[in-house]
């Protein structure tokens, strides 16, 4: 019996808002000219949006992280050969390269790599050039006497200006360049690359060098004649390192593709499609709320009218 009542008032209650529904669609319905006018201001706005935004360019480049070769798989097999000798003497073998592919990938995204890279190309000055005076060289300060620093230049930067992408299944990393100047976009992408192959390649020589030194006074050190090869082969070692890495330029990543110019008009944003899209849809709803809001007053106005009349 309870069931019974139960449903019938959930019959009426859904009964009561279809017809609400059904109410609010016939006055949206009889303001559609109305409706259609907002929908087409909103159209407008979608697209005069786009004509007077910014437009961003994004230059992409892809790498490799750098395979081995002939050279780097004899170091390997060196390093495979001396590894506890060296890790008795404290000394690194690395095989040519210049670390994991995943420590590379690691230090390109890093706060590190990224303020270095700031600091070198007066980058801080571009992304907030309204608050740097170009004429004196310093920095515009406001009422709180604060002053961009170089955290919220590295915010900026990786929150609206680079972009790094990995494929797990090829292994292939691709880093992109979000700015409005399209030249400047390329030449960043293919600069960064060039910085990390660089600081890699510089990094793994330098190591190679301390080790030598190690070694060498090691060697001084010993009269050992089993022990004094084994120094050798490990000298050896991180002599082929600094060969290779003067050598190979694409030390930590291989280019597969480089970045270029882009056209100017092959743009990332402003999107038309979305603008007009979004602007299209918010007419539409500020058309349809307009409406519910001008026959519910028509509605009152003309309560008001009748309880006068009655009065």
């Amino acid at each position: 019996m309870r069931s019974a009542v139960h449903g019938d008032r959930s019959t009426v209650v859904w009964s009561a808002a279809s017809s609400r529904v059904d109410e609010m669609i016939g006055r949206i319905c009889d303001q559609k000219w109305l409706v259609a006018l907002v929908a087409v201001l909103g159209l407008g706005g979608g697209i005069l949006k786009s004509a007077l935004s910014t437009r961003i360019y994004e230059a992409s480049v892809t790498v490799s992280p750098t395979k081995a070769d002939r050279g780097s798989n004899a170091l390997a097999a060196a390093a495979s050969q001396f590894g506890d000798l060296a890790a008795t003497f404290g000394v690194t073998l690395s095989g040519g390269g210049s670390g994991s592919s995943e420590v590379n990938l690691a230090y390109l995204k890093s706060r590190q790599f990224a303020t270095g890279f700031i600091e070198r190309n007066g980058l801080a000055q571009l992304f907030f050039s309204d608050e740097w005076d170009a004429k004196l060289k310093q920095w515009r300060l406001d009422k709180s006497g604060k002053q961009p620093t170089i955290e919220d230049a590295v915010l900026y930067f990786e929150g609206r200006v680079r972009k790094i992408e990995e494929d797990r299944r090829t292994g292939l990393i691709t880093l992109s360049v979000r700015w409005h100047d399209r030249h400047q976009a390329t030449l960043w992408a293919n600069q960064m690359v060039a910085d990390i192959n660089e600081q890699s390649r510089q990094r793994a020589i330098s190591e190679a060098r301390q080790s030598l030194e190690y070694l060498n006074k090691e060697l001084n050190n010993t009269s050992l004649e089993g022990l004094r090869e084994a120094i050798y082969g490990l000298m050896e070692s991180n002599i082929k390192s600094i060969m290779l890495a003067n050598v190979r330029r694409d030390f930590a990543f291989e280019v597969v593709d480089p970045a270029t110019v882009r056209d100017a008009n092959h743009y990332f944003r402003p999107s038309w499609s979305l603008n007009m899209a979004a602007g299209l849809l918010a007419g539409l709803l500020s058309g349809a709320l307009l409406a519910l809001l001008r026959t519910r007053r028509a509605h009152h106005r003309l309560d008001g009218v009748a309880q006068s009349q009655r009065a």
